[in-house]
């Protein structure tokens, strides 16, 4: 009996069984242990037979809960005879759609206790299939009675609410009816709440029931709300009048997920549209008026700036049209005592004290021209009467030009001031840059990552063993849930983790990859959880961490069998609560990351030597994939070896037609113990050696012990592999003609495996 049959035992008493000696007297204390945590937990486990619901198992905590004794509950029908009458075809109806299209799913609904009180309960359902089919029916009920009645005790705050809005509120069904409205929407809509009530939005608007029908079925068929959408005609309230009317329109769901009804909240803006109207005509007009005008007209608002200036002003300052806008005022005031004289003059009017005479002054242009001017003033208020800024009317009352020398002194002056602010804004500017180009070099060097020289187009194969891996992808895809990938080095775990993220509800968001056995312990600590400034030599800035960058996203651990024991614990601290903190941190973060876990490694034989956390191997093993090695699926290699050819012919120069049938033959004949990846590389040796269009150069390693005898492990494979490879190329691992690229890998990931293999290079090669 292996680990999996106590799984699967644990729900069941009945399923116990003799264990006698050794290891078997070690697996009946694990299942009772398991078996007392679950019959001690305040949630009520149970099994059942999903053809005819009849529960086969159910802790004893039931008879606590609703008072029945347990041989009842085994009894025909008694689950849906249970429930409460007004929650039964619902509940019965989740339940049936769910296990027939789900693996697992939840929803709430009320019992019936012994004692006639209905207690609200919410069921967490999991489904076991054979041949696609629901057999047997696990899950556990939690007692939600008293949240509910903080839920009804909301709700009637609510109902509260909704009778007092100031606005129109409304719930209408998927076909458009409306279940809810309030006096609000009733008065907007001049019909009566009961008249509403089971009606269809184009029997109670029918003028506009085309643009609210469509908003309506877009949200009930996206999920998403829609906000501040404008509709616009008229209702029986005001049939002679087009109103506008803003509408924002909410999804409600039901328990199994599906959008149920739409809440919306409805207002006539049409007022408010009318007086935007009247005011946009009459700044148009005040406009025109302005800007014919010859006298200067500037508004100012309380710190002295510019929000606007006719064509007039930009003349007498001399610059060019717009250019005013957002400058000071005090930018074209002659030097003091003139600047200080009109700062003065402004702090009396923001004290609405003005002086009883208009404001005399000298203001320089653009081009230092020192012009005397008369500025009369009026203030700008808000509809409370606060003081928002000033308008003001300036006149050039110049009798005489000032001396040139003059001018051009202060004309310098402003210019070094502007030198050295345009030298502090070149230098930010260029910081800023920097940081930008830092950021998007990581930005590309993570996407690059994550796509590599891999993608869903990858996976080739029509073998029933491959089959079945990628129909279990895709039930991983539709879930949240952790995903073990395991297999020998080569199978594609990379590519299924791909498949994964693809078809899941993440695809728009990173794929982020980690592999566990390339880095050593701290660096995998900083890399996964990221790390603050300082907090260990060489942390000269904050870094996020993987997690971090993957929030709301996929992230794959590859080769999580290598991971250290300590940061096995963290990582099931992500895994169970979404949390951690940054190496020298002791601030937590928050993320919603989905795990896909990869290995090559026994898991099984890691736990009994005790280098891999139990819990933290159930935690991942909800949806484990076994991936087939290549040996098991030869009727794939003729797939693979034309996908391989088209995919590297182009590149190599070569155009190749045929692959002998005696060649696939062979082929298929060989173990291949480096699985696909072996065979895309004598691929691409054999079209390098190709000098037709016919491909016949495979030249394939001996597998010695393999025929008779001892046979090699994978490990050892791989590393004679490696070993061949690195000999071919001279143990170049970067640059032309490298060891890292004919392996499909790149160098840091090669480095780490000749480490894990205990592959060293010879002193007598020089280092490349």
């Amino acid at each position: 009996m292996n680990s999996e049959d106590v799984g699967k035992a644990i729900p069941g008493p009945q399923r116990g069984r003799s264990l006698k000696t050794g290891s078997q007297m070690e697996l009946q204390e694990l299942y009772e242990r398991f078996h007392l945590l679950i019959e001690t937990s305040p949630v009520i486990p149970w099994e059942a037979d999903a053809r005819s619901w009849c529960f086969t198992y159910v802790g004893p905590q039931a008879i606590k809960l609703l008072g029945y004794p347990l041989e009842e509950w085994y009894e025909k029908d008694f689950w849906s005879t249970h429930i409460h009458p007004e929650d039964r075809a619902e509940a019965i109806d989740i339940c049936e759609r769910s296990s027939r299209r789900c693996d697992a799913y939840e929803f709430e609904y009320r019992m019936l206790a012994s004692d006639g009180r209905a207690l609200w309960l919410q069921d967490f359902v999991s489904v076991e299939r054979v041949e696609g089919e629901p057999v047997i029916l696990r899950g556990f009920m939690i007692d939600i009675t008293q949240r509910k009645g903080r839920e009804q005790d909301q709700l009637a705050e609510l109902e509260q609410l909704y009778q007092t809005a100031p606005v129109g509120l409304t719930l209408t069904d998927r076909d458009h009816r409306y279940v809810r409205v309030n006096q609000q929407l009733a008065d907007i809509n001049g019909k009566s709440v009961a008249e509403h009530l089971g009606r269809t939005v184009r029997e109670i608007v029918p003028h506009i029931a085309s643009q609210i029908e469509a908003t309506f079925q877009q949200v009930i068929d996206s999920g998403e709300p829609i906000l501040d959408y404008e509709v616009v005609g008229s209702t029986a309230a005001s049939p002679n009048e087009v109103k506008v009317f803003l509408g924002k329109h909410y999804p409600i769901r039901s328990g199994n997920g599906d959008v149920r009804y739409v809440s919306t909240i409805v207002q006539d803006i049409t007022e408010q549209r009318e007086a935007e109207e009247a005011l946009r005509r009459a700044k148009e007009s005040w406009q025109v008026l302005v800007e014919s005008l010859a006298h200067g007209v500037e508004e100012i608002d309380t710190l002295g700036n510019i929000a606007y200036a006719n064509p007039a002003l930009h003349r007498l300052y001399e610059c060019a049209d717009g250019e005013l806008t957002g400058m000071s005022v005090l930018d074209f005031v002659a030097p003091d005592p003139e600047r200080a004289k009109l700062r003065d003059y402004l702090e009396y009017l923001l004290k609405e004290q003005p002086p009883p005479t208009p404001y005399y002054g000298k203001k320089r242009s653009r081009k230092g021209k020192l012009k005397e001017v008369q500025v009369d003033w009026t203030y700008r208020r808000d509809s409370q009467g606060r003081v928002i800024g000033f308008i003001s009317i300036i006149t050039d009352i110049s009798d005489r030009k000032r001396a040139q020398e003059e001018i051009a002194k202060a004309y310098e002056s402003l210019e070094s001031r502007v030198l050295e602010r345009t030298a502090d804004l070149v230098q930010a500017n260029e910081r800023i840059q920097r940081l930008k180009s830092q950021l998007e070099a990581e930005s590309l060097y993570l996407r690059d990552e994550i796509k590599l020289d891999h993608d869903f187009e990858g996976i080739v194969g029509e073998s029933n063993a491959w089959s079945a891996i990628l129909e279990g992808a895709k039930h991983i895809a539709a879930t949240d849930t952790p995903a073990l990938l395991l297999g020998e080095t080569g199978t594609g775990k990379g590519l299924i983790a791909r498949a994964i993220h693809a078809l899941s509800s993440r695809k728009d968001r990173l794929l982020v990859k980690v592999n566990c056995a390339t880095l050593t312990t701290p660096l995998i600590e900083s890399e996964l959880f990221g790390h603050e400034r300082g907090s260990f030599t060489g942390a000269l800035t904050q870094r996020i961490g993987r997690f971090e960058l993957a929030d709301h996203g996929t992230i794959f651990l590859d080769e999580i069998g290598d991971l250290h024991p300590v940061l096995q614990g963290k990582l099931l601290r992500v895994l169970q609560e979404g949390e951690f903190e940054r190496v020298g941190s002791n601030r937590t973060q928050k993320v919603d990351v989905r795990v896909i876990a990869a290995t090559n490694r026994n898991l099984d034989r890691a736990l009994k030597e005790g280098t891999f956390r139990e819990d933290l191997y159930f935690r991942l093993k909800v949806f484990p994939l076994q991936l087939p090695p290549l040996r098991e699926r030869k009727s794939d290699i003729p797939l693979l070896v034309t996908f391989f050819i088209e995919k590297h012919q182009r590149a190599m120069g070569k155009k190749i037609d045929k692959v002998t049938s005696e060649t696939m033959r062979v082929l298929q004949a060989y173990d291949w113990p480096g699985n696909v990846r072996e065979l895309e590389h004598i691929v691409q040796r054999a079209l390098m050696l190709s000098s037709d269009s016919i491909l016949r150069h495979f030249t394939l390693p001996p597998l010695e012990g393999t025929a008779r005898g001892r046979r090699e492990t994978l490990q050892e494979v791989e590393r004679s592999h490696i070993l061949k490879v690195l000999e071919e190329c001279a143990w170049k691992i970067k640059g032309s003609g490298n060891a890292a690229d004919r392996l499909g890998q790149n160098p840091s990931t090669l480095r780490g495996r000749m480490r894990r293999l205990g592959i060293e290079k010879p002193a007598s090669t020089s280092s490349r």
